[in-house]
């Protein structure tokens, strides 16, 4: 008689370990299916970006065009690259990257998304932690041009972006100009 009741109360565990993983993967599938449809300006606001930010305030129709230019991508970029390890409020299996160029300079983060085990290898004090603490290198992304991951970091922490470059609206060219003095 025990061992049937032993049964029961595993085959009962097992089903309610399935039912759990069929919601939790059907929620997960809702998210991404609700980001796909979502808007720019709609994403802007979920990641964080003000009301200001979006509208560039009096900066004019050609850098609001470039600001809204290089998010976009940056969105595009991040759900078809991205999405898959991180998310920008929640961990999924790396961090979440809300205020992530405000952890880190934006040469860090191109460095690191497009390399990041040799990163980590060259004992660079966050990588490592990063490392440490998720236990697996993130996958290289040296696919993606400096530009993209630009746009990327652009979509997921603005407002940080924008303070880091010093422009008004994100604008590769401009910073890339700077940090190398031409």
């Amino acid at each position: 008689m025990s061992e049937i009741v032993t049964k029961f109360w595993i085959a009962t565990l097992l089903l309610l370990v399935a039912v759990f993983t069929l919601i939790t993967l059907t929620g997960f599938e809702l998210y991404r299916i609700q980001l796909e449809k979502e808007t720019p300006e709609e994403s802007y606001f979920r990641c964080g970006v003000t009301n200001e930010a979006i509208h560039f305030g009096s900066l004019g129709d050609s850098l609001a065009e470039t600001g809204i230019k290089v998010v976009s991508e940056g969105q595009q970029l991040f759900q078809a690259n991205c999405t898959q390890c991180h998310a920008i409020q929640e961990i999924v299996v790396g961090p979440p990257l809300k205020n992530v160029a405000e952890r880190h300079d934006l040469d860090w983060l191109i460095r690191f998304v497009r390399g990041p085990q040799a990163v980590v290898e060259s004992g660079d004090p966050a990588a490592v932690a990063l490392y440490e603490r998720y236990r697996q290198f993130m996958p290289n992304h040296d696919f993606l041009t400096e530009e993209e991951v630009f746009a990327i970091m652009s979509y997921v922490d603005y407002d940080h972006v924008v303070a880091q470059t010093g422009d008004s609206v994100p604008d590769y060219t401009a910073w890339k100009q700077r940090q190398h003095g031409l």
